[in-house]
């Protein structure tokens, strides 16, 4: 029996139309043959024949035809008639005709060819397989269509976040998104980016526009400018009175060179949207670009202004677009546009400047003030321009149309401050003391109103008001009531300093001035006094003044005399002076010993050693037990005049200095010292300067110098390393705090070779004193390789919170592995964290005299004699400084000691 064709095959049990393609659809009982059925019941058994199971489809519960009645069998008829009309029409055969297979043939041999077929699919074809419930591969073309058709846009998260504050709390709560207020950020954002695109404004008669758009376009700018254009488009037609839309658009244009597309949009834009100033405003930027842009710019502001007459903005540019050399035609556009807005103080401004007449700038000046009473500098002007008389009736006008304010009062002041010649400063502090009266009762700020006049002060004195500027500052310094004097001056000083960083000098030096005559007995005012006026002034005779007020006022403050008696010597070249001031101080003040040391002082300084001698010995018998130190410069001085001019009774005479001094002040340190070098180095005793030392350490268990000068004593004089090392342990164990007797351990160490116990002691030592920039520095030191001390260089800063002895060494490692601009960087970096560290300035002498230009080294020289007063730091500068052969050399000469040690010490270069 031949098979039917599969469309003439009877569908099999439970099939539903379409369910293959998506489609859905419900069966019932009557459908499916009962629950009985569906769960799988026993079936007939798989031995009976073939007929048998094909009786059971054909005429079972699924589909049988007895339970179909007569219109059931006329609709088949009639659906099976349609279907075979319609296969004729598209030239199939009919289905009797069609050929059939024998149903004995089983399902693998039916599909066999199929099989073999497969062979020949390539993987391209395999990948593209349509998906299972897709046969017809609608679904795809559909979302494929819908991927085409759809726009994605990268909106920032700011936009997003801002959008979604747009939408209303119940969409927020409800977890709806507002799509439209999105839609708008998105507008938003990129408005502002196709404003980036092209220069905002082309306002500026200077600016070259053929320059600015003929320059090159990449092909990304391109690709962006097209999709620009489309969004653009859209925006317009949806929104086309929107101006910024229009704008935008002819600025795209304009970025991609195409000017004629650019004026058509922008003209469409301004007809779209008329009343918008800045569209008018974009047209005539875009059409000056063109040749014949001044004819029709002229024309379209003429249309701008006839819709938006009262826009400042179109009048200015129609001002602008008149011919320069026409004056006539620019003071009648002006006259229009005064008409239009009497208000606008910008074009009442190009008015007043159109008329050379001073009478003429008058009579316009008092129009202006009619129509713009809150102008000042109308009112201003004026007054400058008028008499005396009329000034001070002006003034008072302007109290009452414009308002009491400091400029007004400050405008009165200078007028009295021009006219009156002889006018006090009494008298005018008084007058604005009023002024400010009055203007507090307006309820106005008091902080504001203290910088206003300020402001007002700073503008006075430059513009020659001296007077007027420094009763401004009273008022500025005066207005509140005193309720802590302290506070008050640190309020004071705190505003003058700011205004001396703004080289403001002189309104910081009257602050100073005023808060010292209020104030004179306050020694801190008269330091910043000076301090300011220093910096800001080079007329000494001026600081000098207040230095002799200063004293009349304070004439026990010794700090003062001294700052005056230097400043003398020092500022003013006037060693007689200086002398003269400090023997006075010496007669006020007989038992002062900051006077007896700066008399000595600036007698060594200019090499004066008797007159030095003379003071520094009536010192010690004034004044014995006023304290160790007067002895001590008084034993230094007589040790320095030995070695000058040897004395056979020398001897003699240090050891009674250093008797007295020791029974007055037995326990310091720096006079047990002392006479330890006098023995050892002046008198020849070393036995004598080793007790001195071990009576010393005794007597002040926590001086690390002493514990120093022994042990290096025992190392070098009697060449006993056993005793010298037992002195350091003795010394940690006194003073445990100390990481510079562990550094100098560790050196003694190095210095004698046993390297590997100095790397022992640095490890230890470290670990005992993390944050010592010296140990740091001898732990660096033993790195032999630059590579690994990188790491190291780190660890050092950070523990030691970048000291200036580290980034010094680091400089000193640089040099020596010959990188000398990182070796200079590091040297200059250390000197700004430090000045006052001799070591540094004698590394980069050194680095300079060796790299550098003779230029570099002058500069460098000129900015350590600026700073030598004040170098008090240094392991190597301090013990040379203080050396007895170097108390008469100059700051070069002691620099070049130091750095003739430093190489010797370090061994390198």
């Amino acid at each position: 029996m031949d098979r039917k064709a599969f469309l003439f095959q009877k569908a099999p049990d439970g099939y539903i139309p379409g369910v293959g393609r998506g489609a859905t659809g419900f069966t019932t009982s009557a459908d499916s043959g009962g629950l009985a059925f569906q769960q799988g019941l026993v079936l007939e058994s798989a031995s009976e024949d073939d007929e048998a199971q094909n009786t059971n489809n054909d005429d079972g519960i699924l589909g049988s035809k007895k339970h179909q009645d007569k219109d059931d069998l006329e609709a088949d008829k009639v659906y099976e008639e349609i279907e075979r009309k319609l296969m004729k029409k598209k030239g199939n055969k009919e289905p009797d005709e069609v050929t059939k297979k024998d149903d004995s043939v089983g399902m693998k041999e039916q599909f066999s060819d199929l099989k073999r077929a497969l062979t020949n699919v390539s993987d391209f074809e395999w990948q593209n397989l349509p998906e299972a419930g897709d046969f017809t591969r609608r679904n795809k073309r559909h979302r494929i269509e819908q991927q085409q058709n759809q726009r994605f846009y990268a909106v920032p998260d700011n936009i997003l976040a801002g959008s979604g504050s747009l939408g209303t709390k119940k969409e927020t709560e409800g977890g709806y998104t507002d799509f439209k207020s999105i839609s708008e950020a998105r507008d938003k954002f990129l408005g502002s980016h196709l404003d980036n695109l092209v220069p905002q404004t082309y306002s500026s008669a200077t600016e070259d526009h053929t320059e600015l758009l003929e320059s090159e376009i990449s092909q990304d700018k391109v690709h962006d400018i097209a999709k620009s254009r489309s969004v653009l488009a859209s925006l317009r037609k949806s929104e086309p009175h929107k101006s910024s839309s229009w704008i935008a658009s002819a600025r795209l244009e304009l970025q991609a060179k195409n000017y004629t597309a650019a004026k058509r949009i922008i003209l469409e834009g301004c007809n779209k949207v008329p009343r918008k100033e800045h569209i008018w405003l974009e047209s005539i930027n875009i059409h000056r670009i063109s040749s014949e842009g001044s004819k029709l710019c002229k024309g379209i502001i003429s249309e701008a202004l006839r819709y938006n007459s009262t826009s400042e903005k179109l009048w200015l540019k129609a001002y602008e677009l008149e011919n320069s050399s026409d004056a006539f035609a620019k003071r009648k556009m002006l006259m229009n546009a005064l008409e239009e807005i009497p208000n606008s103080v910008e074009i009442w401004k190009l008015m007043i400047e159109q008329e050379d007449s001073i009478e003429d700038v008058k009579k316009l000046l008092s129009k202006a003030i009619q129509f713009c009473p809150k102008e000042w500098n109308f009112w201003l002007t004026l007054i400058n321009h008028s008499s005396y008389s009329e000034a001070k009736a002006l003034i008072n006008r302007a109290r009452k149309e414009y308002g009491s304010s400091v400029d007004v009062w400050i405008t009165a002041a200078k007028l009295e401050e021009r006219e009156n010649s002889g006018i006090s400063y009494a008298k005018l502090s008084k007058f604005l003391s009023n002024g400010f009266k009055e203007i507090i009762k307006q309820n106005v700020n008091l902080q504001e109103e203290k910088n206003a006049w300020i402001r007002e002060a700073i503008k006075s004195y430059k513009e020659g008001f001296n007077l007027s500027a420094k009763a401004a500052v009273s008022i500025a310094t005066s207005i509140e009531e005193i309720d802590d004097q302290d506070e008050f001056i640190s309020r004071c000083f705190h505003l003058a300093d700011d205004l001396t960083h703004e080289n403001n000098f002189e309104i910081s030096n009257y602050i100073y001035e005023l808060v010292t005559e209020r104030f004179p007995h306050s020694v801190d005012c008269w330091v910043k006094l000076f301090n300011s006026l220093k910096s800001s002034t080079n007329d000494l005779s001026y600081l000098f003044s207040y230095y002799r007020k200063s004293i009349e006022h304070n004439p026990s403050n010794t700090l003062l005399t001294l700052m005056y008696a230097k400043d003398l010597w020092i500022l003013g070249n006037d060693v007689d002076s200086s002398r003269k001031i400090l023997e006075d101080a010496g007669t006020r003040l007989p038992d002062d010993e900051r006077v007896w040391l700066a008399r000595v002082k600036l007698e060594v300084k200019n090499k004066n050693f008797e007159n030095a001698n003379r003071i520094s010995s009536e010192c010690v018998k004034r004044i014995p037990g006023s304290s160790a130190s007067i002895w001590y410069k008084h034993i230094h001085l007589q040790r320095f005049l030995n070695l000058k001019n040897p004395k056979q009774t020398y001897e003699l005479e240090i050891t009674l200095l250093l008797k007295q001094s020791l029974e007055l002040f037995p326990e310091n340190y720096k006079l047990i010292l002392q006479k330890s070098q006098v023995l050892l180095d002046d008198l020849k005793k070393p036995e004598e300067a080793k007790d001195c030392l071990s009576i010393g350490v005794k007597k002040c268990p926590t001086s690390i110098e002493l514990w120093i000068a022994l042990a290096n004593f025992f190392e070098k004089i009697d060449n006993s390393l056993i005793k010298s090392r037992s002195t350091y342990d003795k010394a940690i164990l006194a003073q445990p705090e100390s990481d510079l007797l562990w550094v100098e351990r560790i050196k003694l160490e190095k210095r004698n070779g046993d390297y590997q116990s100095a790397t022992q002691l640095i490890n230890k030592s470290l670990k005992i004193f993390p944050k010592s920039s010296y140990l740091w520095v001898e732990y660096l030191g033993q790195i032999k390789r630059s590579s690994l001390r990188k790491n190291a260089y780190l660890d050092a800063m950070q523990n030691t919170g970048n000291s200036p002895t580290i980034l010094l060494n680091i400089g000193i490692f640089f040099w020596l592995d010959g990188k000398f601009n990182k070796a200079k960087s590091w040297f200059e970096r250390a000197l700004n964290v430090e000045s006052r560290n001799g070591d540094i300035w004698a590394w980069l002498f050194i680095f300079y005299s060796k790299n550098g230009t003779k230029d570099e080294v002058s500069v460098l020289l000129e900015k350590y004699k600026e700073a030598y007063e004040k170098i008090n730091l240094g392991y190597y500068w301090n013990p040379i400084h203080k050396r007895v052969d170097n108390l008469d050399k100059n700051s070069e000469e002691i620099l070049n000691d130091v750095a003739s040690t430093v190489i010797k010490e370090t061994e390198v270069l």
